[in-house]
């Protein structure tokens, strides 16, 4: 035994053991933001690319229909009264939206097929929303990856979307409201639409010759979040279910509703601005927003998709946003 000599075996000791935790540590600190940077970029990636299957689809149908969608659709008779309206709109029932006459050319046939008799009268009106008969559902094409949050029903459990139209700029809170002003009463006789500078809004029927700022330079359709609610109004009669962002299918029980299918680029509504909740239907957001940092992805009427900065010139009435937003008010737009 006296000839065997001892051989000491190599260990970390404490320290050093300490020492290579806290470089790892550090080194997950740096990678962790890259990971979560590229996770968004793709979330944007699949984001802009529904806008960009939205876009499509608005185009296919304009080819079919000789005229893109209507921002909604609801007609009363002529010769209606407001009472009867009145009626109509504490329902339940809803009007289509331009996002669901889009459902044939987004290989949605089937919630289409449902509804066919409601679609080709020109009074049809939808149901309340189900899951059995679609309406209650929503659609991957309606949902950005970035806001995996959003519920999938809304208001009158109707399906709710983050890509809602243009409605264009213009904003007269005493005699139009935020969306044309359809409160008690207003009615949409045949025929008859409201007249803003966006490409959608009530019974709109435009075709891309009325586009005359080109549809390289004006906004068809844009993001919004589940931040980036209409409003939050509750009492005996409506019931707000927070957080719903927009719906794909139509505009439930009151045509006053319409944020929730389209929004504005109103300088009081800048992108990614966000108002708190209050029950004054007032004080509310009606404008684009998204979950992606910085800014949000538009959708222009010639199928290009764009992402832009939430700081874009919107500070009046004529800002390049703005300008982006209004379909022919025939200046320049400036870069973006």
């Amino acid at each position: 035994m006296a000839g065997l000599k001892l051989r000491r075996v190599a260990a970390f000791t404490l320290i050093e053991l300490l020492v290579v935790i806290a470089i790892i540590g550090v080194l997950v600190g740096l990678l962790l933001p890259a990971v979560q940077t590229a996770r968004e970029a793709g979330r944007r990636a699949a984001c802009q690319n529904k806008l960009k299957q939205l876009g499509l689809a608005v185009h296919n149908y304009a080819d079919a229909n000789k005229k893109l969608p209507p921002g909604y659709r609801f007609v009363i008779p002529p010769g209606t009264a407001s009472p009867v309206f009145n009626t109509l709109r504490s329902s339940g029932l809803g009007a289509w939206a331009w996002s669901a006459f889009l459902l044939p050319y987004l290989e949605e046939s089937a919630i289409y097929d449902q509804h066919a008799a409601s679609f080709a009268n020109p009074a049809g009106v939808a149901p309340g929303g189900t899951v059995s008969n679609g309406l209650g559902t929503r659609p991957t094409v309606f949902s950005c990856p970035s806001d995996a949050e959003l519920p999938v029903q809304g208001i009158n459990f109707y399906g709710t979307s983050n890509y809602l139209a243009n409605y264009g700029g213009h904003y007269n809170a005493t005699t139009l409201g935020h969306h044309g002003g359809q409160g008690v009463g207003y009615l949409i006789k045949e025929g008859q639409r409201d007249s803003h500078e966006g490409v959608f809004h009530g019974n709109s029927a435009y075709q891309w010759k009325d586009i005359t700022d080109g549809t390289s330079s004006t906004i068809m359709l844009g993001e919004v979040s589940r931040l980036d609610r209409d409003w939050l109004w509750s009492n005996t009669q409506y019931s707000w279910r927070g957080g719903v962002a927009g719906n794909w299918a139509c505009i439930p029980r009151q045509l006053k509703n319409d944020g929730l299918l389209m929004r504005d680029v109103h300088p009081d509504h800048p992108i990614n601005t966000r108002f708190p909740d209050s029950a004054d239907w007032n004080n509310q957001h009606d404008g684009f927003g998204s979950l992606h940092p910085g800014g949000a992805m538009f959708v222009f009427c010639d199928g290009s998709t764009h992402f832009l900065d939430a700081n874009i010139d919107s500070s009046s009435s004529l800002g390049t946003y703005q300008r982006l937003g209004m379909r022919a008010d025939g200046l320049p737009v400036g870069d973006y």
